[in-house]
């Protein structure tokens, strides 16, 4: 098996192979699929990511959130953590960008946690997933340290079919994610 450094750059050279109009139209299928589902369908409220680095294209489906009225949050790092606050709005001035250059949320207020709705769903990006669940991230432990404080949310991944692998290293932290989108 490779280690993850090494499915890391697989995984990033994958990405990087695929072109624009490829990644576009991958993306918009998966949003289809993800609105489709059962899991959007029966969400009351949605945890997600906005795109980054090639990351699948999930704004489409975070503008339809909205317009549906289900309550969108999108994460801000702190330190080494990682919070959820609420997002009325995708537009550029509420969504700065971090060191890295991830729009997060803007403004203040108390994170939101998911235990405080019944059907929390959450999209969940990575560089590298296998069917089962299992995930691979950039490295930062940010999403295996949130998912290990906030047990009570169902979590999609979302990824390219060049992301799938049959499987990945794991250590005893890494959570199994309930589904994976491809």
């Amino acid at each position: 098996m490779y280690s993850k450094a090494e499915i890391r750059k697989i995984a990033e050279e994958r990405i990087l192979g695929l072109s624009e109009e490829e990644k576009r139209d991958l993306s918009r299928e998966l949003c289809r699929k993800i609105r489709g589902s059962r899991l959007f369908d029966g969400a009351d409220a949605l945890y997600a990511f906005y795109p980054f680095r090639g990351e699948i294209d999930v704004v489409p489906l975070l503008d339809e959130a909205l317009v549906l009225g289900i309550p969108l949050f999108l994460p801000r790092i702190q330190g080494k953590e990682m919070f959820f606050y609420r997002v009325l709005s995708l537009c550029e001035e509420n969504l700065p960008r971090n060191r890295w250059g991830i729009g997060e949320p803007a403004g203040e207020g108390a994170p939101s946690r998911p235990e405080e709705y019944s059907r929390p769903l959450m999209l969940v990006p990575g560089l590298a997933f296998t069917r089962q669940g299992h995930r691979l991230g950039r490295g930062g432990g940010y999403y295996d340290r949130y998912l290990s404080r906030n047990l009570r949310v169902t979590t999609a991944g979302v990824a390219y079919p060049v992301q799938i692998f049959d499987e990945l290293p794991l250590e005893p932290h890494d959570r199994i994610l309930d589904r994976v989108f491809y």
